[in-house]
């Protein structure tokens, strides 16, 4: 099961928002040769969020209390980056939760597209069902079936939903026995739902 995205999978039609992918071919006169251009959003297709992406609300501060000057200011930085992290690379023994498959074998009703959430007994269920023994320091990829649900929606059908600000999704429960599950059992968790929290 893939969990990679084309940089073009949301065509003209990205939710948040956001810029649209665009590819610009073109030839190199006068030889035969051609070269190209890409502009694209990378929360458009498949990324890891760096701690940069979203900060608390709130205080106005990301994580290690970074704030927008520090980030667009005029001493601007990189801290908190994604790209600190391919200095080195992410290791480690990924395991994948096919909730999508799970609930469809077992009746339980999902809509990707509305303000929901996956309980923690339901990926609890699916690692039991799949034979999935977590271990400590797991990276959890949770696939909640949001891609094969997208790719099943008519053009008009997205063009409504891409409309809708903010938008309404569902993702994994937020909740303190949850976010207890991550913190003790997994160094990194990823899914393919735009949010990995219930929106």
């Amino acid at each position: 099961i893939s969990l990679n995205w084309a940089l073009d999978a949301q065509g003209s039609l990205p939710f948040f928002g956001r810029q649209a992918f665009h590819k610009n071919v073109y030839q190199k006169h006068p030889r035969i040769v051609n070269d190209d251009t890409w502009s694209f959003n990378s929360q458009s297709s498949s990324q890891w969020d760096g701690l940069r992406h979203f900060a608390y609300q709130k205080e106005q501060r990301f994580y290690n209390g970074v704030t927008l000057d520090d980030i667009h200011g005029e001493r601007k930085t990189n801290v908190n980056g994604i790209g600190a992290w391919s200095a080195r690379g992410i290791v480690g023994r990924g395991i994948l939760l096919d909730f999508h498959t799970w609930r469809l074998e077992n009746n339980i009703p999902y809509e990707p597209f509305k303000t929901g959430s996956i309980p923690l007994k339901y990926l609890k269920a699916t690692a039991e069902a799949q034979g999935t023994e977590i271990k400590f320091g797991d990276i959890l990829i949770i696939r909640s079936g949001f891609m094969a649900a997208y790719n099943d929606r008519q053009k008009h059908e997205l063009e409504v939903l891409a409309k809708v600000v903010p938008p309404g999704l569902s993702g994994v429960e937020q909740s303190d026995e949850m976010m207890e599950w991550f913190w003790e059992n997994f160094s990194a968790v990823a899914g393919d739902q735009p949010a990995f929290e219930c929106w």
